[in-house]
């Protein structure tokens, strides 16, 4: 699906995305649309996790709303920040650690109703976290979305795959976020 027409070009800006993370991802910005050159492995299996995401009535992702003429994923914007290091105060809190685990929770109910078997995934997770949802895999600071020093989205499904609710808390606990003290 093209959505070109849809978006006019000139009024676009392109900058790195991310470029405290390990390789910086190409994004482009029109109004309330985002433009991301997808990654090899993710693009069919991610977009089908966003489109169900939507139908359940998850608010805590991106919509994905097509590709464009150049085969970039066309995402919808969620306002807020994302935090890269150095981190702010607020973002080390007990406040906003709930609040990353009520909304990973809530992705969890919301994803438990996807079916992952049409389509193909990364190796599966160590014996221990297999389960019967698909998880995130990537959570991080910069891969939650924050307003008001409180989680209000995941980004960056790229790495979304089949595992179990105690291997995406594992994932969280092992961050960089919660290891700096």
């Amino acid at each position: 699906m093209g959505l070109e027409p849809l978006i006019a070009e000139g009024s676009a800006r392109v900058e790195p995305l991310l470029e405290a993370r390990e390789v910086a991802v190409p994004l482009v910005e029109r109004g309330d649309r985002r433009r991301v050159h997808m990654k090899e492995l993710a693009p069919v299996r991610a977009h089908a996790l966003l489109l169900h995401l939507e139908a359940v009535g998850f608010e805590g992702a991106p919509r994905f709303l097509g590709l464009d003429s150049r085969g970039r994923e066309v995402l919808s914007y969620i306002p807020g920040t994302a935090i890269v290091e150095p981190y702010p105060d607020w973002a080390l809190t007990d406040k906003a650690l709930i609040s990353v685990a009520e909304l990973l929770r809530a992705y969890h109910d919301a994803a438990s109703t996807f079916d992952p078997f049409p389509y193909s995934w990364a190796p599966a997770p160590p014996e221990g976290f297999v389960g019967d949802i698909v998880t995130h895999n990537d959570i991080n600071l910069d891969n939650v979305v924050f307003r008001d020093a409180r989680a209000v989205a995941l980004i960056d499904f790229d790495l979304a795959g089949p595992g179990s609710r105690a291997g995406s808390g594992s994932t969280l606990r092992r961050s960089r976020y919660f290891l700096d003290d």
